[in-house]
């Protein structure tokens, strides 16, 4: 009997030469397996139930028989397990999915792009920012790569034309990890991305982000305050997220009740009642927040202020004696003012409410391999937008084996910090309705500057800086 090879792909072949069993049939509901006639077949089949997460259907066979299938799909395929990360044609998902995930993990990878066209595969990591190809696969076996890891991800396999999110946590060297899984249907398949995120909090730490002395001092501050707004800004992948996290790690202590509004829920944090937003069933934003505020909290974060129904909510949290930490998507952070003020939040609310806003961006750091480059080789519209640049020696990447062939090391955090002091607020109320407010007083930081720092004294290329000195040009 012949079985496909995406059929014999969604089993790993230790689990296959384990339980003794060979997959011959996978619906969106069930799966059906080729098994040993045994004494306890009922319950061998519960088992298997709860082990895959979904109805089973066993076909006893003889031991014979089933040995021939295991020694013809398997046996063969469980030895060649050594011999390192290579990727062959004919080589099993189940196989190399532990060996991607490790090497991954290793490289610091944020993501891991899964994708195919008319006549290729692809892996791609996200290293530091930038993506990178890791491996090319053969396109007929795309589609048992993308079912094995929907099976991993509880996902519905015979879903093809609708867009599907998953988690699959799994430990790896004895660190637990949790990877959330997205799918989106495409004209030559579906693209998986698999985003790597560390469960557990224990490396969350406001003095392991590299803030300046100053901008940490005013953050640590204003949150130690017991109520009012501390936005955080910047793009998406710019470690927003982070920072939140680890200014609730300074403030989790049993003596507060402290509530999240999330989507999605990246860090499990011990002792924080997390909620993961579901929108499918109408559990929004503005809806979970106005529960929260029925549950005794002292603290609430808010994973993004998207709209003026979650903002106004907020802002109502915390006037009413709340601690309220958040994020928004603004190029900078005196633009956070705006932005709300946009989305019809009154001048006079904001100027009560907002205690802090800050900006941060990550810029990825220049390996050792960097190469000179003479600012005589810049372009004369960029050496207007850097000042003090005359005739300084930059850097740019060149590309080694220890960076990937990135030119990049890792990423450095820069930051953005503006209290919102007595000044502040009085020119927050002095706006008109149309008007919008400019650069407010006492930024102790900027991130055009800090970016220009980190050029001029050789860690960051201008291919890095001039995106966000433009982001941030007044």
């Amino acid at each position: 009997m012949d079985i496909s090879n995406e059929i014999i792909a969604l089993l790993d072949p230790a689990d296959a030469l384990k339980f003794e069993i060979v997959p011959m049939e996978v619906d969106s509901d069930y799966m059906r397996f080729y098994v040993k006639k045994r004494e306890d077949l009922l319950g061998f089949g519960q088992m298997l139930s709860a082990y895959f997460g979904t109805r089973v259907d066993l076909v006893p066979l003889a031991p014979e028989d089933l040995g021939k299938l295991l020694n013809r799909y398997y046996k063969k395929e469980a030895s060649t397990l050594e011999g390192g990360p290579k990727l062959v044609a004919g080589k099993l998902p189940s196989q190399f999915l532990e060996t991607l995930l490790r090497e991954a993990f290793e490289a610091h990878c944020s993501d891991i792009h899964l994708e195919t066209g008319k006549d290729r595969a692809r892996i791609r990591f996200r290293i530091h920012g930038g993506l990178v190809v890791k491996y090319h696969l053969d396109p007929t076996e795309y589609r048992s790569w993308v079912n094995r890891i929907k099976i991993m991800a509880h996902l519905d396999i015979a879903e093809q034309r609708l867009p599907q999110d998953g988690r699959i946590e799994l430990s790896l060297e004895g660190k637990k990890l949790d990877l959330r899984v997205s799918t989106l249907p495409g004209l030559h398949g579906e693209k998986v991305v698999l985003r790597l995120l560390g469960v557990g909090s224990q490396q969350l730490s406001l003095d392991t982000l590299g803030m300046p002395e100053r901008v940490y001092t005013e953050l640590v501050q204003t949150i130690k305050r017991t109520n009012g707004i501390v936005l955080i800004s910047g793009p998406t992948g710019s470690g927003k997220t982070t920072t939140l996290y680890s200014a609730l790690n300074e403030l989790n202590i049993p003596e507060r009740n402290i509530v999240t509004v999330e989507d999605p829920v990246e860090y499990q944090l011990p002792g924080v009642h997390q909620v993961q937003i579901r929108d499918d069933i109408g559990l929004t934003f503005a809806g979970a927040l106005r529960s929260i505020l029925r549950q005794d909290p002292d603290i609430i974060m808010v994973g993004e202020i998207r709209d003026l129904e979650t903002a106004q909510i907020a802002v109502r949290a915390a006037l009413t004696g709340h601690l309220v930490l958040s994020t928004i998507h603004t190029n900078s952070a005196w633009e956070t003012i705006n932005r709300l003020k946009d989305m019809g939040v009154p001048a006079y609310l904001l100027a009560s409410s907002i205690n802090l806003s800050m900006a941060q961006r990550l810029v990825r750091i220049l390996c050792s391999c960097k190469e000179p480059q003479q600012s005589s080789q810049v372009a004369k519209e960029e050496l207007l937008l850097v000042k003090d640049l005359n005739d300084q020696i930059l850097y740019r990447p060149k590309g080694c084996s220890r960076c990937n062939y990135t030119g990049f090391s890792h990423r450095m955090a820069i930051f953005e910090s503006m209290p919102i002091t007595s000044q502040a607020r009085a020119k927050i109320l002095s706006m008109d309705q149309k008007e919008r407010v400019g650069a407010l007083p006492h930024r102790t930081t900027s991130l055009s500057l800090e970016v220009t720092r980190l050029l001029l004294t050789g860690q960051t290329s201008l291919s890095e800086a001039i995106p966000i000195i433009l982001d941030s040009y007044e």
